[in-house]
Protein backbone atom coordinates (compact mmCIF):
# COMPACT_ATOMS: atom_id res chain seq x y z
CA UNK A 1 0.00 0.00 0.00
CA UNK A 2 1.85 3.19 -1.24
CA UNK A 3 2.21 6.08 0.72
CA UNK A 4 -0.86 8.29 -0.91
CA UNK A 5 1.08 11.31 0.53
CA UNK A 6 4.32 10.91 -1.32
CA UNK A 7 4.07 13.56 -3.94
CA UNK A 8 2.50 16.45 -1.83
CA UNK A 9 3.73 19.41 -2.30
CA UNK A 10 3.57 22.98 -0.18
CA UNK A 11 4.11 26.76 -1.14
CA UNK A 12 5.68 29.15 1.03
CA UNK A 13 3.88 32.66 1.08
CA UNK A 14 7.12 34.94 0.91
CA UNK A 15 8.95 32.26 -1.69
CA UNK A 16 5.94 32.25 -3.96
CA UNK A 17 5.63 36.47 -3.84
CA UNK A 18 9.23 36.67 -4.49
CA UNK A 19 9.32 33.87 -7.26
CA UNK A 20 6.12 35.15 -8.84
CA UNK A 21 7.29 38.90 -9.33
CA UNK A 22 10.81 37.77 -10.57
CA UNK A 23 9.44 35.21 -13.12
CA UNK A 24 7.24 38.56 -14.32
CA UNK A 25 10.39 40.73 -14.79
CA UNK A 26 12.53 38.16 -16.46
CA UNK A 27 9.45 37.51 -19.07
CA UNK A 28 9.01 41.28 -19.70
CA UNK A 29 13.30 41.22 -20.27
CA UNK A 30 12.90 38.54 -22.40
CA UNK A 31 9.59 40.15 -24.90
CA UNK A 32 9.46 42.20 -27.29
CA UNK A 33 7.02 44.95 -27.58
CA UNK A 34 4.82 47.33 -30.53
CA UNK A 35 3.85 50.54 -30.75
CA UNK A 36 4.60 53.62 -29.31
CA UNK A 37 6.03 54.14 -25.95
CA UNK A 38 3.03 54.18 -24.08
CA UNK A 39 1.59 51.22 -26.05
CA UNK A 40 4.42 49.62 -25.05
CA UNK A 41 4.08 50.77 -21.30
CA UNK A 42 1.20 49.01 -20.97
CA UNK A 43 2.18 45.89 -23.00
CA UNK A 44 5.06 45.18 -20.36
CA UNK A 45 2.92 46.12 -17.67
CA UNK A 46 0.23 43.44 -18.55
CA UNK A 47 2.88 40.65 -19.11
CA UNK A 48 3.74 41.65 -15.34
CA UNK A 49 0.17 41.04 -13.98
CA UNK A 50 -0.28 37.84 -16.24
CA UNK A 51 3.19 35.96 -15.57
CA UNK A 52 2.60 36.91 -11.43
CA UNK A 53 -0.84 36.28 -11.43
CA UNK A 54 -0.20 33.01 -13.36
CA UNK A 55 2.53 31.50 -11.18
CA UNK A 56 0.78 31.99 -7.94
CA UNK A 57 -2.40 30.53 -9.63
CA UNK A 58 -0.46 27.92 -10.43
CA UNK A 59 1.08 26.94 -7.56
CA UNK A 60 -1.17 26.98 -5.42
CA UNK A 61 -4.00 24.86 -7.56
CA UNK A 62 -0.82 22.47 -7.80
CA UNK A 63 -0.07 22.30 -3.71
CA UNK A 64 -4.25 21.84 -3.33
CA UNK A 65 -4.29 19.00 -6.01
CA UNK A 66 -1.61 17.15 -4.78
CA UNK A 67 -3.08 16.18 -1.53
CA UNK A 68 -5.30 13.32 -1.82
CA UNK A 69 -9.29 13.68 -0.82
CA UNK A 70 -9.43 12.71 2.57
CA UNK A 71 -12.48 10.77 1.99
CA UNK A 72 -10.81 8.58 -0.68
CA UNK A 73 -8.06 7.28 1.34
CA UNK A 74 -7.16 4.20 2.71
CA UNK A 75 -8.58 3.49 6.46
CA UNK A 76 -5.03 3.07 7.52
CA UNK A 77 -4.10 6.53 6.42
CA UNK A 78 -7.20 8.30 7.24
CA UNK A 79 -6.06 7.22 11.21
CA UNK A 80 -2.72 8.34 10.92
CA UNK A 81 -3.79 11.81 9.17
CA UNK A 82 -5.75 12.16 12.18
CA UNK A 83 -2.81 12.00 14.60
CA UNK A 84 -1.28 15.00 12.90
CA UNK A 85 -4.54 17.35 12.03
CA UNK A 86 -8.41 17.22 11.59
CA UNK A 87 -10.04 16.38 8.53
CA UNK A 88 -11.66 19.91 8.72
CA UNK A 89 -8.54 22.19 9.49
CA UNK A 90 -6.82 19.82 6.62
CA UNK A 91 -9.67 20.63 3.83
CA UNK A 92 -10.34 24.15 5.42
CA UNK A 93 -6.33 24.54 4.83
CA UNK A 94 -6.93 23.37 1.03
CA UNK A 95 -10.07 25.31 0.51
CA UNK A 96 -8.46 28.57 1.64
CA UNK A 97 -5.64 27.99 -1.39
CA UNK A 98 -8.02 27.44 -4.02
CA UNK A 99 -9.86 30.12 -3.27
CA UNK A 100 -7.09 32.34 -3.48
CA UNK A 101 -5.92 31.32 -6.28
CA UNK A 102 -9.16 32.12 -7.67
CA UNK A 103 -9.35 35.70 -6.34
CA UNK A 104 -5.82 36.07 -7.81
CA UNK A 105 -7.07 35.17 -11.15
CA UNK A 106 -10.50 37.15 -11.05
CA UNK A 107 -7.92 40.28 -9.96
CA UNK A 108 -5.96 39.77 -13.18
CA UNK A 109 -9.26 40.24 -15.06
CA UNK A 110 -10.10 43.60 -12.77
CA UNK A 111 -6.68 45.07 -13.59
CA UNK A 112 -6.41 43.93 -16.97
CA UNK A 113 -9.37 46.11 -17.64
CA UNK A 114 -7.69 49.09 -15.71
CA UNK A 115 -4.50 48.84 -18.20
CA UNK A 116 -7.26 49.74 -21.26
CA UNK A 117 -8.03 52.84 -19.96
CA UNK A 118 -4.97 54.36 -18.78
CA UNK A 119 -3.17 57.12 -21.05
CA UNK A 120 0.31 57.84 -18.95
CA UNK A 121 3.21 55.39 -18.25
CA UNK A 122 3.50 55.82 -15.27
CA UNK A 123 -0.26 54.76 -14.52
CA UNK A 124 0.12 51.87 -15.78
CA UNK A 125 3.37 51.26 -13.26
CA UNK A 126 0.55 52.22 -10.53
CA UNK A 127 -1.82 49.96 -11.80
CA UNK A 128 0.86 46.95 -11.82
CA UNK A 129 1.96 47.49 -8.50
CA UNK A 130 -2.01 47.99 -7.03
CA UNK A 131 -2.01 44.54 -7.89
CA UNK A 132 0.85 43.53 -6.85
CA UNK A 133 0.32 44.79 -3.28
CA UNK A 134 -3.38 42.81 -3.19
CA UNK A 135 -1.85 39.93 -4.78
CA UNK A 136 0.09 40.07 -1.12
CA UNK A 137 -2.25 40.81 0.93
CA UNK A 138 -4.52 38.37 -0.17
CA UNK A 139 -1.64 35.59 0.17
CA UNK A 140 -0.82 37.03 3.90
CA UNK A 141 -4.58 36.32 4.69
CA UNK A 142 -4.38 32.91 3.79
CA UNK A 143 -0.76 32.73 5.62
CA UNK A 144 -1.80 30.35 8.50
CA UNK A 145 -3.22 27.84 6.20
CA UNK A 146 0.03 28.10 3.85
CA UNK A 147 2.45 27.79 6.18
CA UNK A 148 0.37 24.90 8.25
CA UNK A 149 0.38 22.76 4.87
CA UNK A 150 4.12 23.92 4.29
CA UNK A 151 4.71 22.10 8.02
CA UNK A 152 2.15 19.32 7.38
CA UNK A 153 3.68 18.40 3.73
CA UNK A 154 6.94 17.01 4.61
CA UNK A 155 5.58 14.96 7.42
CA UNK A 156 2.70 12.99 5.10
CA UNK A 157 5.80 12.37 2.89
CA UNK A 158 7.03 10.53 5.66
CA UNK A 159 4.39 8.15 6.46
CA UNK A 160 5.11 4.40 5.52
CA UNK A 161 4.14 3.17 2.16
CA UNK A 162 2.99 -0.21 4.09
CA UNK A 163 3.48 -3.37 1.94
CA UNK A 164 0.08 -5.07 1.56
CA UNK A 165 1.33 -8.38 3.39
CA UNK A 166 -0.14 -10.55 6.41
CA UNK A 167 0.85 -8.15 9.12
CA UNK A 168 2.22 -9.41 13.04
CA UNK A 169 2.65 -6.41 15.75
CA UNK A 170 5.04 -7.21 18.87
CA UNK A 171 3.50 -5.68 21.95
CA UNK A 172 4.77 -6.19 25.61
CA UNK A 173 6.33 -4.22 28.35
CA UNK A 174 9.23 -2.40 28.08
CA UNK A 175 12.80 -4.33 28.41
CA UNK A 176 11.25 -7.98 27.33
CA UNK A 177 12.89 -8.54 24.69
CA UNK A 178 10.59 -7.40 21.75
CA UNK A 179 13.40 -5.84 19.57
CA UNK A 180 15.23 -8.97 19.96
CA UNK A 181 12.40 -11.31 18.96
CA UNK A 182 11.91 -9.12 16.42
CA UNK A 183 15.29 -10.03 14.85
CA UNK A 184 15.71 -13.54 15.82
CA UNK A 185 12.31 -14.29 14.13
CA UNK A 186 12.66 -12.34 10.90
CA UNK A 187 16.77 -13.64 10.59
CA UNK A 188 18.44 -10.31 10.51
CA UNK A 189 18.65 -6.51 11.90
CA UNK A 190 14.91 -4.76 11.61
CA UNK A 191 14.46 -1.69 9.50
CA UNK A 192 14.36 0.98 11.41
CA UNK A 193 12.36 4.37 10.55
CA UNK A 194 11.34 7.17 12.33
CA UNK A 195 7.45 7.96 11.20
CA UNK A 196 5.36 10.75 12.52
CA UNK A 197 2.64 8.27 14.12
CA UNK A 198 4.92 7.11 16.52
CA UNK A 199 6.53 8.37 19.63
CA UNK A 200 10.14 6.49 18.80
CA UNK A 201 10.78 4.46 15.62
CA UNK A 202 8.87 1.99 14.00
CA UNK A 203 11.04 -1.01 13.31
CA UNK A 204 9.69 -3.63 10.96
CA UNK A 205 11.12 -7.29 9.73
CA UNK A 206 10.03 -10.00 7.42
CA UNK A 207 9.76 -13.62 7.66
CA UNK A 208 9.70 -15.51 4.58
CA UNK A 209 7.98 -18.93 3.86
CA UNK A 210 8.76 -19.69 0.31
CA UNK A 211 6.69 -17.37 -1.90
CA UNK A 212 4.66 -15.90 0.70
CA UNK A 213 6.03 -12.92 3.12
CA UNK A 214 4.94 -11.41 6.24
CA UNK A 215 5.41 -8.39 7.45
CA UNK A 216 6.48 -7.57 11.55
CA UNK A 217 6.35 -4.74 13.30
CA UNK A 218 7.55 -3.27 16.85
CA UNK A 219 6.56 0.36 17.93
CA UNK A 220 8.30 1.43 20.87
CA UNK A 221 5.98 3.63 23.13
CA UNK A 222 3.03 2.43 21.79
CA UNK A 223 2.39 -0.84 22.61
CA UNK A 224 4.62 -1.14 25.81
CA UNK A 225 2.51 0.63 28.64
CA UNK A 226 -1.33 0.88 29.61
CA UNK A 227 -3.57 2.47 27.79
CA UNK A 228 -4.38 5.04 30.76
CA UNK A 229 -1.18 6.19 30.06
CA UNK A 230 -1.08 7.58 26.24
CA UNK A 231 -2.12 10.72 24.72
CA UNK A 232 -4.68 11.10 22.28
CA UNK A 233 -2.41 11.39 19.58
CA UNK A 234 -0.78 7.98 20.76
CA UNK A 235 -4.51 6.18 21.56
CA UNK A 236 -5.21 7.56 17.79
CA UNK A 237 -1.89 5.66 16.25
CA UNK A 238 -2.94 2.51 18.22
CA UNK A 239 -6.56 2.66 16.65
CA UNK A 240 -4.33 3.17 12.98
CA UNK A 241 -2.24 -0.10 13.69
CA UNK A 242 -5.33 -1.90 14.24
CA UNK A 243 -6.30 -1.34 10.47
CA UNK A 244 -2.36 -3.29 8.79
CA UNK A 245 -2.60 -5.72 11.77
CA UNK A 246 -3.58 -8.92 10.93
CA UNK A 247 -2.09 -10.94 14.69
CA UNK A 248 -0.68 -9.92 17.40
CA UNK A 249 2.33 -11.32 19.28
CA UNK A 250 3.01 -10.77 23.09
CA UNK A 251 6.11 -10.99 24.96
CA UNK A 252 6.56 -12.05 28.23
CA UNK A 253 9.66 -12.26 30.60
CA UNK A 254 9.15 -15.07 33.43
CA UNK A 255 12.70 -13.87 34.73
CA UNK A 256 10.53 -10.50 35.72
CA UNK A 257 14.41 -9.28 35.20
CA UNK A 258 12.61 -6.70 32.78
CA UNK A 259 11.18 -4.72 35.73
CA UNK A 260 7.53 -5.80 35.88
CA UNK A 261 6.09 -8.33 37.75
CA UNK A 262 4.16 -11.09 36.19
CA UNK A 263 0.69 -9.78 37.29
CA UNK A 264 1.85 -6.12 36.05
CA UNK A 265 2.25 -7.99 32.28
CA UNK A 266 -0.90 -9.87 32.76
CA UNK A 267 -2.26 -6.94 33.34
CA UNK A 268 -0.91 -5.49 30.32
CA UNK A 269 -1.44 -8.48 28.31
CA UNK A 270 -5.19 -8.43 29.28
CA UNK A 271 -5.80 -4.56 28.37
CA UNK A 272 -4.03 -5.44 24.95
CA UNK A 273 -6.20 -7.94 24.03
CA UNK A 274 -9.75 -5.72 25.02
CA UNK A 275 -7.99 -2.88 22.88
CA UNK A 276 -7.07 -5.03 19.79
CA UNK A 277 -9.77 -7.15 17.96
CA UNK A 278 -6.98 -9.26 17.09
CA UNK A 279 -5.89 -12.86 17.77
CA UNK A 280 -3.01 -12.55 20.31
CA UNK A 281 0.04 -14.95 20.76
CA UNK A 282 1.97 -15.27 24.18
CA UNK A 283 5.67 -15.70 23.56
CA UNK A 284 7.29 -15.94 27.08
CA UNK A 285 11.32 -15.04 26.33
CA UNK A 286 14.09 -15.65 28.35
CA UNK A 287 13.29 -19.23 28.72
CA UNK A 288 17.39 -19.35 29.11
CA UNK A 289 17.13 -18.05 32.48
CA UNK A 290 17.63 -20.29 35.37
CA UNK A 291 14.89 -19.19 38.29
CA UNK A 292 12.07 -18.17 36.03
CA UNK A 293 8.70 -18.50 36.39
CA UNK A 294 6.85 -21.24 34.23
CA UNK A 295 4.80 -20.59 31.70
CA UNK A 296 2.10 -22.49 33.95
CA UNK A 297 1.94 -19.73 36.44
CA UNK A 298 0.73 -17.53 33.87
CA UNK A 299 -2.57 -19.09 34.03
CA UNK A 300 -3.32 -18.79 30.85
CA UNK A 301 -5.79 -20.96 28.40
CA UNK A 302 -4.20 -20.22 25.40
CA UNK A 303 -0.84 -21.69 24.04
CA UNK A 304 2.03 -19.93 25.45
CA UNK A 305 5.30 -20.33 23.14
CA UNK A 306 8.91 -20.75 25.74
CA UNK A 307 11.63 -18.65 23.17
CA UNK A 308 15.28 -17.07 24.36
CA UNK A 309 16.20 -14.27 22.32
CA UNK A 310 19.58 -15.02 23.30
CA UNK A 311 20.07 -18.53 22.36
CA UNK A 312 17.42 -19.08 19.57
CA UNK A 313 15.71 -21.40 20.98
CA UNK A 314 11.74 -22.17 20.37
CA UNK A 315 12.03 -19.22 17.96
CA UNK A 316 11.74 -21.77 14.61
CA UNK A 317 8.62 -22.82 16.93
CA UNK A 318 7.37 -19.74 16.82
CA UNK A 319 7.71 -19.24 13.28
CA UNK A 320 6.17 -22.54 12.46
CA UNK A 321 3.20 -21.59 14.52
CA UNK A 322 2.51 -18.12 12.68
CA UNK A 323 3.17 -19.55 9.68
CA UNK A 324 0.01 -21.68 10.47
CA UNK A 325 -1.72 -18.81 11.97
CA UNK A 326 -1.19 -16.71 8.75
CA UNK A 327 -1.85 -19.57 6.36
CA UNK A 328 -5.34 -18.31 5.03
CA UNK A 329 -4.65 -14.38 5.31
Amino acid sequence: MENPFRRVKAVDEEELIDLAFKSASNKVGEAEFDGDVVERARQMENLRIKTAGNRIFDKLKESSRSFPKFDKLPEVYKQLVKTLITEERLEKALSSQVWAANMVRNLQMSYYGKMKHGRHTQEFRIVRREFYGRVKSLLRKIGEDVRLLKELAPVLRRMPSLQNLPTIAIAGLPNVGKSSLLERISGSRPEIKSYPFTTKNLMMGYIDYGHKRIQIIDTPGLLDRPMSKRNKIEKQSIAAIQYIVDLVIYVFDTSETCGYTIEQQLKMYGELKGSFNKTVIPVANKSDIIGRKETSELGLEERVIDVSCETGDGVEELKKFIKELTKYI
